[in-house]
């Protein structure tokens, strides 16, 4: 997985990134709003706590229970992935006490899934075990406030 954040890229872009994303990041890199879960209104990150980064993740896109009438009243939960590791705009926390609120799945291979941890949505990012203590949020997967919020 290669990270790739502003410090990495060339100046066209950063540029090209702040301007697009001038409502979420700010001139240093760092969030500038509050992010939220996107199915309710637990706060998982104050502003600055998060540096921008694109990280390329095979992350699941959602996670489905489905009650399966097998005669025994078992419960069956589906992931459902991209076909592919994908490009991903994040959020890196290089220290999971950054967070306002935020659930840890069991340890996947070298990973762990972050979830909201009122709603126990998500998965809304990851924390990489083999970088210690950095988590990812994905954008796809929260919710920004507004910058005056």
């Amino acid at each position: 997985m290669a990270e790739d954040n502003c410090d990495n890229n060339n100046d066209n872009d950063i540029m090209r990134i702040k301007s697009l994303y001038s409502n979420r990041l700010g001139d240093n890199g760092k969030n500038k709003t509050k992010v939220y879960c996107t199915r309710c209104p637990s706060l998982i990150l104050n502003p600055g706590s998060g540096n921008y980064v694109r990280e390329k993740f095979l992350l699941p896109l959602e996670k489905i229970s489905k009650e399966e009438k097998d005669g025994n009243g078992s419960s069956d939960v589906t992931e459902v992935y991209d076909k592919e590791d994908k490009l991903i705009d994040c959020w890196r926390i290089d220290n999971m006490f950054n967070f306002e609120n935020i659930g840890f799945s069991n340890t996947v291979g070298y990973f762990k899934y972050l979830i909201c941890a009122d709603c126990e949505s998500g998965p809304v990012g990851w924390n990489d075990l083999s970088k210690g203590q950095t988590c990812y949020l994905s954008w796809d997967h929260i919710r920004h406030s507004k910058p005056d919020d």
